[in-house]
Parts: structure tokens; sequence; C-alpha cells
């Protein structure tokens, strides 16, 4: 008895190839190690940093103050997009097309992440650590005006900000 179905080609080898290849590779997101370092002679590295504002540091009265979890929270719906694009291509077997969507899942979710710093973060800084900026940034001018990238949590000298990005990597 036929089934009525015939075979004309067999990409099940390409499509399996494309799936290890998707289920090997992961994108990473926040401060990689090549990004940690910040300026010379700081004492604390950007991941560091990153960690510590995360979380909080309540013995030198620093609050929580998260930026990757709820940035890439806020962007799942785009990042997910991407990521069923890397599944598309895995199930093409096109290799190529899994690292580009991953890598694109990857920078969408380190822009977010940087986007929730540049829309400022909560609680905001206390008037003495905006005062503080605004006199080290002005040297001995100690009139100087404070402007908003000294009232914005995590944007005083950029070195975090510019240190969020993405690597896809083998498991």
């Amino acid at each position: 008895m036929k089934s009525g179905v015939r075979v004309t080609r067999d990409h099940l080898g390409k499509v399996s190839d494309g799936i290890r290849q998707l289920a090997k590779r992961q994108a990473m997101v926040g401060v990689p190690g090549d990004n940690a370092n910040r300026q010379a002679g700081e004492p604390i590295t950007n991941a560091q940093l990153a960690y510590i504002h995360t979380f909080g540091a309540p013995e030198v009265n620093i609050p929580p103050r998260p930026f990757l979890q709820p940035g890439i929270a806020k962007a799942k719906p785009q990042i997910m997009a991407e990521l069923r694009g890397a599944a598309d291509a895995a199930i093409e077997g096109d290799a190529t097309g899994v690292e580009i969507g991953l890598a694109r899942a990857g920078q969408r979710a380190a822009t977010a992440a940087q986007t929730e710093i540049r829309n400022g973060l909560q609680p905001p800084l206390s008037p003495a650590t905006i005062a503080n900026r605004a006199q080290r940034s002005a040297g001995s001018d100690y009139r100087r005006k404070a402007t908003e990238a000294d009232a914005k949590p995590l944007w005083d000298t950029g070195q975090l900000l510019r240190a969020i990005t993405y690597v896809v990597r083998s498991r």
C-alpha cells in the first residue's frame, strides 16, 4: 500500500547540523572580561561596578539600581524575534544565519541594558552625589551648574555604559 508521500530531497542531515549548531552556541550579555577594565589606576572593574549597582552596597550607601535584567525584560519581544530567526536558520541548516541571529539577539539585549542607564535609574542620586560630580568635573570652578549627566546614576564617566556588550560563544 502506498502512502502518497514521496521524498524528493532529504535535508535531515542539514537540519540536524543546524540544530546542533544552535544548541552549541549562546549569546551572553553583560560586561565580559575584555571590557571589564576601567581607566588606569581605578581600583574597581566595570564588571564589579555592574554587580555593585545591580545588587547595591548598603555598607557604603549604594542602593540597588539594576539595569541588565530590566532592560532585557523590556526588550524581550525583540530579542525573542531574533532568537526565532536563529532557530529558523538552524532548521534551514544555515550555520551563518544561526550566528547572525544570536548576535542580533545579543546586540538587542545589550542595547536595552544601555538604554535603561540612559533613561535614568531609580532611585535618583542624592543631592550630595550630584554636587560632588559637578565639583569634580568642574575642576576649581565650584560654582558650575550641575548637568543632566551629573544627575543620572551610572552615567558619570560612561565607562560602564560602553562596557556593556554581548558575546556569542560555545557552551
